[in-house]
């Protein structure tokens, strides 16, 4: 019907003597409608008309061909989905014809088959279809759900396994089949403790986020009328600053986009820059910070934080207060200071120091501990140059280490000292009368050498009992025990009479 209209179209124009197009005039679609476009340049709008509608004629009948061809094929697919094993007629009957006049036949039972495709309810019915994959169509896939909810399934497709129909959800999700794809997750809700794979919710998640992404772009018209420069918060340690990035002009403004993609982050030892295309919003987020001071860009780093936020942790090259953030000293309106969490950074600052300072005292008392354990062994070691000091000699001193032969060998040991005679001591007869009481007296006088000799008079003779003291409450002394006779050696048997004498 269409190409009917656009001949009548073409015909009622042919009596135009300056026809620049044709059915018949050897041009291309592609041509025409080039052709058109130069007419219309050219101020020939009527000439223009007839070009593109001849284009637009031919087109359409190409169009209308391959649909036919398109049904053709469909309704043979059905019918052999029908009866996989059937006989296939060489003769017409049972044959479509394609809108160029080749024919495809569907074999002799094309005729029990679904009827020729004529009409689109026979292409939605999703009869002989397996899984949605199979399906040609968003109708045909949502014809084939209802069957399988009602029970009214092709060859066993009621009974299928969990994992084909997601597989049937990630199929509709790619072909867009939005409709169809809820219809598959409706299904899914009936199988019991069913949950997606971590494959498909990756897939869906892919697929979302590419869109997303493609429809951000397509909203953006003008790049440099959406770049914001982001709002900045930060705070600063004795060693590193910390910055909180907004992706807002503002820090009091509202939070519209959570999170961006294509960030591209940048830290050297004097800048700090960052960029990104707003997830929510098609706008770009940036940041570009001259510091104050240098930074070491190998031990910095940043994270995403909290919604809507990028955090920066830079760490100094050199310890100190900065007292600004950018190098430059004019006021940046949206820069200010993070003072809930400057509070939280010099505490971590002081027990840092506290730490620092604690390992550096025990290291000096292991040091100075190891320093006396040194003095203390140099005290008794005899050598001077250190040449002992590595235990590899093998000759040693009796005392004293290790011996040197470079050191002790220049220095002699001290002579041994002299042997002194123990005091003698002479008392008289008075003196000595009470031996205890006079070696008493003179224990001082021989207490440096130890021992001393007592020399006693000639008439003083030793009682038998030395050891008991003497005085009014002191025992008398006892004579000593007498020794014991040693026995008497045994007295030998008597004799036997001698046979001389008889006996009595």
């Amino acid at each position: 019907m269409v190409s009917a209209l656009l001949c009548h179209l073409y015909l009622a124009h042919a009596d135009d003597t300056n026809v620049p197009c044709g059915p018949s005039d050897g041009r291309s679609v592609t041509e025409q409608r080039q052709r058109g476009v130069a007419l219309y340049a050219a101020g020939r709008p009527a000439a223009a008309d007839l070009c593109l509608t001849s284009a637009l004629a031919r087109v359409t009948a190409q169009l209308e061909s391959l649909a036919a061809e398109a049904e053709a094929i469909r309704a043979y697919r059905m019918a052999r989905q029908a009866s996989p094993d059937g006989p296939v007629s060489g003769g017409a009957e049972g044959c479509l014809v394609g809108a160029d006049g080749s024919q495809v036949c569907l074999g002799a039972l094309a005729g029990r088959a679904e009827p020729a495709p004529s009409s689109s309810l026979a292409v939605a019915d999703g009869v002989g279809v397996d899984d949605v994959a199979g399906c040609t169509s968003q109708a045909e896939a949502l014809a084939f759900l209802q069957r399988i909810e009602r029970g009214e399934c092709h060859r066993g497709a009621c009974d299928a396994a969990p994992a084909a129909l997601e597989e049937g959800l990630l199929v509709a999700a790619r072909r867009h089949w939005w409709e169809a794809a809820r219809g598959v997750v409706g299904v899914l809700r009936g199988v019991p403790s069913f949950q997606i794979s971590t494959h498909g919710r990756r897939a869906l998640t892919e697929i979302r986020d590419g869109a997303g992404s493609v429809l951000s772009l397509l909203r953006q018209t003008s790049l440099d009328e959406a770049t914001i420069s982001c709002a900045v918060q930060w705070a600063q340690g004795e060693s590193s600053v910390h910055l909180n990035v907004k992706f807002a002009a503002r820090l009091d403004a509202p939070v519209t986009v959570l999170n961006v993609d294509n960030e591209e982050v940048s830290i050297n030892a004097s800048h700090v820059t960052f960029r990104g295309l707003g997830r929510q919003k098609p706008k770009v987020y940036t940041l570009n910070i001259e510091l104050f001071g240098e930074v070491d860009a190998a031990a910095s780093n940043w994270s995403f934080g909290s919604v809507g936020t990028v955090r920066f942790v830079l760490q100094k090259a050199e310890r100190g207060e900065w007292k600004r953030l950018t190098k430059g000293a004019d006021k940046v309106k949206n820069h200010r200071v993070w003072w809930e969490h400057q509070e939280k950074v010099q505490a971590e600052d002081r027990a840092r120091r506290k730490a620092e300072r604690e390992a550096a005292e025990a290291a000096e008392r292991e040091r100075a501990r190891r320093r006396a354990q040194r003095e203390a062994s140099a005290a008794g070691d005899p050598c001077a140059c250190g040449r002992a000091h590595g235990r590899k000699l093998s000759m040693r001193l009796t005392s004293g280490g290790p011996k040197c032969e470079v050191c002790s060998g220049a220095r002699p040991l001290p002579p041994p000292p002299a042997v002194r005679d123990a005091p003698l001591f002479t008392p008289s007869e008075e003196e000595f009368e009470d031996p205890l009481a006079y070696i008493a007296k003179v224990q001082r006088s021989f207490y440096e050498y130890g021992i001393c000799r007592i020399r006693p008079p000639p008439s003083w003779s030793p009682p038998h009992t030395f050891h008991l003291r003497h005085g009014p409450d002191a025992a008398e002394p006892t004579a000593p025990r007498p020794k014991p006779e040693p026995p008497s050696p045994p007295q030998p048997p008597p004799e036997p009479p001698s046979s001389d004498h008889p006996p009595h």
